[in-house]
Formats: C-alpha cells, sequence, structure tokens
C-alpha cells in the first residue's frame, strides 16, 4: 500500500501511529526483528550477522575524521564521525569485504570525498545525509 517501506513509530501514547518515508542509505534497528537493517534500492536489506553484536557492544567508537582519513588495513568495519569535511582513502584496506558507517556531526554537516576508484552504479558517487547527527553504513567490495 502507500506505507510499503515507511518507518511507522509512536510519538507519544496520545498520539496515533506515524509514519516517515526513508532515504537511501538509511540504518535503522527493527524492534520486531532484533536486527538493523538498511535501506537501499528501494527496499530493506538486514544488516550483516555479527554487526548486532557490534552495535551493541560499549567498544563500538566512533572515531572523529577530518581533511584525509586513511582507513586502517585489516578492519571489517570502520566507525567514522564527520568533525569536518574529509576525504576517504581506501589504499591501505586489505580486506576483500568491508563496511563504512559515517555519522555527521551533531552541529553541522559535512560532505565526504570518496576515492575515485569506487565504481558507483549510475557512475555517479554516493553522497551522505545531509543532516546534522544522520548515520549512513556502506558496504564496499574489492
Amino acid at each position: 500500500g502507500e506505507n510499503k517501506n515507511k518507518i511507522c513509530y509512536f510519538v507519544h501514547s496520545t498520539k496515533e501511529l506515524q509514519y516517515i518515508s526513508p532515504y537511501n542509505n538509511m540504518l535503522v534497528y527493527m524492534v520486531k526483528d532484533g536486527c538493523f537493517a538498511i535501506f537501499s534500492d528501494n527496499s530493506w536489506k538486514k544488516v550483516s550477522p555479527g554487526f548486532e553484536e557490534q552495535a551493541s557492544s560499549s567498544s563500538l567508537k566512533f572515531i572523529g575524521v577530518k581533511d584525509e582519513y586513511l582507513l586502517p588495513s585489516k578492519v571489517d568495519c570502520h566507525y567514522l564521525y564527520l568533525e569536518a569535511k574529509c576525504a576517504l582513502n581506501f589504499d591501505e584496506v586489505k580486506n576483500s569485504s568491508f563496511a563504512v558507517m559515517i555519522k555527521q556531526n551533531y552541529e553541522e554537516v559535512f560532505n565526504i570525498k570518496w576515492p575515485e576508484n569506487i565504481l558507483w552504479p549510475g557512475k555517479e558517487s554516493v553522497q551522505i545525509t545531509a543532516t546534522a547527527n544522520a548515520i549512513d553504513f556502506f558496504r564496499f567490495q574489492k
């Protein structure tokens, strides 16, 4: 119906059920299913197993990045917090598959510059969500 793929939630017990439309690369936790999902290509996809344990552990820490950031070589998921605009560099990454989670600044919105050698669908690089505190999730294959 008209609410397909939308996120439904209760704001308060005195309010009716609310719906919002997701944007591309939006990451949400689905309480009913007990897992994270990402919205991409007009559908929801569950995030890979093991991510839930990482996200709920106290060891999950976002690394503050600005200017240029060289991703470390053997990390499966990189958690980046934007302190300013930043160019990402994948030259040292050794894993054949890895994920990047990018959290926008809480006060300002910053852009990132992706490495030139990423093959994006439609040959157009994807920009992160331009909303304070937004979180975007990307998975890359080498």
